[in-house]
This record gives C-alpha cells, structure tokens and sequence, in this order.
C-alpha cells in the first residue's frame, strides 16, 4: 500500500481506541444504574493509555466490561424472568476478553448467578435452564483444558532472567513451604492494598514513575461506587451468594495472577514477586464495584457532580503522566 512502518503502527493504536471506545460506550449505555462507576473505571488514565498502545488490552478490558454490564443490565430490568440471549451474549463477550489472559477465567463462573428461576417452574424439570448451564460450562471447560496443558512446561518467561524455570520454581515451593508461603503472603498484602490500587487507575507503565492523582481518583471512585444506586439496583444481583463470590473472585484472581508470576517470571527462590503490573486488577474490579456495595445507599443530590469531579480528576491526573512521560522520553 505504500505506508510507512509508522503511519501503519499509528493506525492500529488508533482502530484499538476505538474499538474500546465503542464497546465501553455501548456498555454504558445499555445500563440503567451504575454508569458512573463504569465510566470511571473504563475512562481511568491506565485504561485509556493501554487502550492507545499495541497490545490486546483493550480486548480483554472492553471484552469484560461490556459483558458484566449486559449481565448488570438485564437484571435492572423490571421483568419477571431474564431471558438468556442477554446472558449467553454476556458470557460470550466475558470469553472473548479473557482468551488473551486465561488466568481471569474465575470471572466466566458470574453468568451462572444470573439465571433465576421461575415461578411454578420445577428446577430439574426446566430444560432450559440446564442447557444454558451446560453452555456456561463450555468455555470453562475450554479454558481450564488450556491451562492445564501449560502445567508441564519447564520453562518460563525469559524477560525475567536467566534463572528463570517454572519447574525449578516449583520444586522450590515444595521444599521450602514456609519460606514460599511467606514470600506470596507478604506480597499479596501490597497487592491487595490502597496504594497499589491507585497505581493501577493512574499509570503508564514504566513510562511514569510516580502515580499522579492516583489517591484521589481511587477516593472518588469508592464514593461513587456507594453513592451511584438507584431503584433499579434492588434487583436479582443483590444477593449474598453472588457478592461473597464477587469479594473471593477478586482476592482469589489477585491470588493466582501473583502465583502464576512467581512460577513463570521471577527467578527461583526470589523473595519479590516481579512483572506484575497493578493494571491487571482493572478488567475484574468492575464487577465488584457494581454489584458488591448495598444498592440502598440514597443520599438527595445532583450526582452528576460526580462525575464532573472524576472527570476533572482523570483528566488531570492524565495529562499530567502525559507530560511527564513525555518529558521522560524527550530527556533520554
């Protein structure tokens, strides 16, 4: 065609922005509640800057927003049952972002809580419901199958180093449990923290030393996580079976992503968990910003005020790593 290396490397950051842009924006508006908090997580300026670059996050962070937000959607609805295309669509688009990062496959098990029952329906007796069951447990099945073919490699990711062995590493952990079990808790705390969060809404990776705003959009985040309900959330989705998986998804997948680090990036016997980038918490802290906190929450004010100050708040924080990256790369 006649185009440069660059002008073809610029279009394709582009077409990925977009394609982004255009599954958040359908996402947001198929809810009926809770568009705040969507748009604060999706607009963040970790999330935008991933979204611009050529890598397949903005597959995989599109992908699953867009399916917790038809899963959140449908159950906003004012209807007696839900139907299942809305939940077989959700759990296709959950599929299609987790194909690139198979480790968020615990996200696949939340379509199952969304079916409920319905009245003078028999459970054994409703086909229906078991093959959309069935269905869910295809790309489980699927995925679980990929994983578990990597178990007997040895080798692990180079950019670690070259004492980098997934076997050695293993075999590290069985012979010294106390000191393994010590090193992944010590780090799973940081991982788990506030601080670690900020990092994860206002970063460009090792463009940006420092986290600029990051305290302060997480505090404007959790506010709104709280404030931004409506009737429509007194809906199916506020159950506690649901929110205590939402709260042990989110541990456990913050759990198995320092593990899987461990065994494929950091050098054997290492006491710091290395190439974990605080980002990868941002594709499953949706679903627990918006089905976790109680949906009764009402406090009388103009919340568009909220997002007028997260949006302030993005921005800045946005810019600001824009011109320090900047200044970082024109610098040397």
């Amino acid at each position: 065609m006649g185009m440069s290396f660059d002008i073809i490397f610029y279009a394709m950051e582009i077409i990925n922005l977009l394609i982004y842009a255009f599954l958040t924006f359908y996402a947001i508006k198929i809810l009926k509640s809770g568009k705040y908090i969507f748009a604060m997580i999706s607009f963040a300026p970790t999330n935008i800057f991933v979204a611009s670059t050529i890598s397949y996050d903005y597959w995989v962070n599109g992908f699953i927003y867009l399916g917790i937000a038809i899963l959140v959607s449908e159950c906003q609805k004012s209807k007696e049952t839900i139907s299942y295309k809305p939940l077989l669509g959700a759990l296709l688009a959950i599929t299609l972002g987790i194909l690139p990062k198979q480790v968020y496959f615990p996200m696949l098990l939340i379509p199952f809580f969304f079916y409920i029952k319905e009245k003078n329906s028999g459970f054994i007796k409703d086909k229906k419901r078991w093959i959309y069951y069935a269905v869910c447990c295809i790309p489980i099945i699927v995925v679980i199958i990929s994983l578990l073919t990597r178990v007997g490699s040895t080798s692990g990711d180079m950019r670690g180093g070259s004492n980098v062995s997934m076997s050695g590493q293993l075999q590290f952990l069985m012979n010294n449990k106390a000191q393994g079990f010590d090193i992944l808790f010590n780090n799973f705390r940081n991982f788990i923290s506030i601080g670690y969060l900020k990092n994860g809404f206002a970063s460009f990776g090792h463009l940006s030393e420092e986290h600029y705003f990051g305290e302060l959009l997480v505090i404007i985040f959790i506010i709104i996580c709280i404030l931004d309900r409506n009737d429509f959330d007194k809906c199916r989705y506020n159950n506690r079976i649901l929110r205590g998986y939402l709260i042990l998804m989110y541990y456990g997948l913050i759990a198995l992503i320092e593990l899987a680090f461990y065994l494929v990036f950091t050098q054997v016997g290492d006491g710091t968990v290395v190439g974990i980038q605080p980002r990868y918490i941002l594709p499953f802290i949706y679903p627990l910003a918006a089905m976790v906190p109680s949906p009764y929450v009402r406090i009388a004010f103009d919340k568009k005020i909220m997002i007028y100050v997260a949006f302030i708040a993005e921005v800045l924080s946005f810019f600001t790593l824009l011109f320090m990256s900047s200044t970082k790369i024109l610098l040397g």
